[in-house]
């Protein structure tokens, strides 16, 4: 590649690779190398036919790109946001990749921000897909004058919203006490009417609370200090339902998802019903005292309900 130009088609093979070897899912590759190449062959079209589609000059499609898209009012904003997300994986990559960052010596996206959705952003959507989820916790790392820290807890955080369903005042509230990794329980010791209620805990949610704790109790150059609290930050020993709910705020503008900590909570719930079908149990692992309130799990969504007629629609 020294010798002639880089071109898109091969710094997107990189981007392939690099994905990879970070253990994305296959779901998430797929989706990232998808909305690239699209951009690829925008830009290509921009060109004339003999002309090499190099990377250096891809720099200089990107805001034409996403002014079309946003243009464009048969794609959703949800989509547009989506697209915005992969282009900006992508030439971060490049812009730190030793092979490509003499073709993007400036990150396009760097400053580009992603569409506000009609109806106040993240309420919006009562519950996310799973490659919803995957693109909220592959924006972590991403957020501006982040650190390791940072990264640990947040991804702690993520997880434990949306794999045991707490609210955002029971998560501000967990203590070192409430978390028995032996038997994989988390114990809710006042949620919701002072309920006491206790959750599964599985092995891969677990084993991120670790890493953060880990870390938490580490040589840090900015040491936190001691705390009974599962989640503390630099200022505080309990981080509040408003730092949570800060943080959610932030990933939800550079994943493009729009969400809030309690879209999670219904995450969890909706998952729950769709797989055992029995709102006792949504209800026992929610923490719900009326039996109501866990029935908008069962009621089909709008996007469930196309997909049914789709099925029997006459041509």
């Amino acid at each position: 590649m020294a010798n002639k130009k880089i071109t898109v088609s091969d710094a997107i093979k990189l981007f392939e690779k690099f994905l990879n070897d970070e253990g994305k899912s296959e779901l998430t590759i797929k989706n990232y190398i998808g909305d690239v190449r699209q951009f690829e062959h925008f830009y290509a079209g921009t060109l004339p036919k003999t002309t090499v589609v190099s990377l250096s000059g891809s720099v200089e499609a990107v805001k034409p790109y996403i002014a079309e898209m946003k243009k464009d009012s048969d794609v959703k904003t949800t989509t547009t946001n989506r697209k915005i997300v992969s282009l900006r994986q992508f030439f971060h990559f490049c812009a730190n990749s030793e092979t490509l960052r003499g073709e993007v010596p400036i990150d396009p996206m760097a400053k580009v921000s992603v569409g506000k959705l009609q109806g106040g952003g993240g309420h919006t959507v009562k519950w996310l897909k799973r490659e919803d989820v995957e693109a909220i916790l592959n924006a972590v790392p991403n957020v501006p004058k982040t650190n390791r820290l940072h990264i640990a807890r947040n991804r702690a955080i993520i997880l434990t919203l949306v794999n045991c369903g707490l609210r955002v005042g029971e998560l501000s509230e967990l203590r070192l006490s409430d978390i028995d990794f032996e038997k994989g329980v988390l114990t809710i010791r006042r949620g919701k009417g002072d309920k006491f209620r206790q959750v599964p805990l599985t092995d891969g949610t677990a084993e991120v609370i670790r890493n953060w704790l880990d870390l938490r109790a580490g040589d840090n150059p900015e040491p936190l200090e001691p705390s009974d609290y599962l989640f503390t930050t630099e200022r505080a020993s309990q981080i509040s339902e408003r730092g949570v709910q800060h943080i959610t705020q932030v990933l939800s503008t550079v994943s493009g998802i729009p969400f809030s900590p309690h879209t999670l909570r219904h995450t969890y719930c909706k998952n729950i019903a769709d797989k055992t079908g029995r709102l006792e149990i949504v209800a026992n692992l929610a923490g719900h005292t009326n039996i109501n309130t866990t029935r908008i799990y069962t009621t089909p969504s709008m996007p469930e309900l196309k997909k049914v007629i789709e099925d029997i629609e006459f041509e």
